[in-house]
């Protein structure tokens, strides 16, 4: 009877984890991604960059989660082999705003991994 209700609760755990994990996935589209937003269309003029940021926070999570981990790998590639470039020049006002944006690609992409486990 234990092993019954234990597999019972694993499962209901199971669930649970997976909709708070897509509420959080959600919650960071909505509320942080468009400052992210807004702060590389300020920065940048590569068409491409702008384009996956615009792709990225019209997506979905679970549905478009394939297209958001790719998009957001792709924009974090391009921040860290610009950070030092941000970082040293000196009319760019916003510096922490852009370590900022690489956390929350790192989050992004690590609570996208996890839920896909």
């Amino acid at each position: 009877m234990k092993s019954a209700n234990s597999g019972l609760y694993k499962s209901t755990f199971a669930m649970l984890s997976q909709k708070i994990m897509i509420r959080n996935v959600n919650c960071i589209i909505k509320v942080e991604l468009p400052g992210l937003e807004k702060l590389i269309l300020n920065t940048t003029s590569d068409i491409y960059i702008r384009e996956y940021v615009k792709i990225l926070t019209k997506c979905q999570y679970p549905d478009d989660e394939r297209i958001m981990l790719i998009l957001s790998n792709k924009l974090l590639d391009w921040y860290k082999g610009k950070i030092g470039a941000i970082q040293k020049n000196k009319y760019m006002y916003d510096k922490n705003q852009h370590e900022k944006s690489i956390e929350i690609l790192e989050s992004l992409i690590q609570m996208i991994q996890e839920g896909g486990e």
